[in-house]
């Protein structure tokens, strides 16, 4: 029975990591700055099914995507951490929930906060990412900075739209296991 689980939580993972794959690329594009909501599965995954899935989950998916859109450079692994951060951070918010049998999507201010301070560091992460790519390609650091602003916003209010939407999602699936 134990190994039904683990193919089943493999799967699950596997369609989780394509989804994210597919929603990153239904995309809403402001010049270089991408709207999406892949961080939706991110969010599921790590208030849902705990730690080391969201991580897998951003790890692969991000893969992909890095792989797919840019192939592999020397900073590819460096913009596959971002989502892997907010995958930390978000499920470690979780977790002190589920150690006491709660779900942080229970305690609102709580759960907003975990999302909104995974975004700011989740961008972070980014304009780091974008300086050293900047460094490394030499393209110019004003560009970095501009957009780096704008992404922090922008993150900032996806992530609470995401939240909303994550609500009745993960609420759904806790039921149901």
């Amino acid at each position: 029975m134990r190994r039904n689980k683990i193919i089943i939580r493999l799967a699950l993972d596997s369609i989780l990591s394509a989804l994210y794959f597919i929603l990153a690329f239904l995309t809403v594009s402001f010049g270089n700055i991408h709207l999406t909501f892949a961080s939706l599965v991110i969010v599921f995954a790590a208030t849902a099914i705990g730690l080391p899935d969201s991580i897998g989950i951003a790890l692969l998916g991000e893969f992909l995507i890095q792989v797919l859109s840019y192939g592999i450079t020397i900073t590819t692994p460096l913009w596959i951490l971002p989502p892997v951060i907010r995958a930390l951070t978000i499920a470690l918010f979780s977790y002190f929930y589920k150690r006491k049998k709660d779900n942080i999507q229970n305690h609102l201010p709580v759960y907003f906060f975990a999302l909104i301070f995974a975004s700011i560091l989740t961008t972070l992460g980014n304009t780091l990412v974008m300086f050293l790519d900047a460094y490394i390609f030499q393209y110019t650091y004003a560009f970095v900075i501009y957009e780096s602003i704008i992404r922090l916003l922008l993150g900032i209010a996806t992530a609470i739209v995401i939240g909303f939407i994550n609500i009745p999602l993960s609420r759904t699936y806790l039921h149901n296991m």
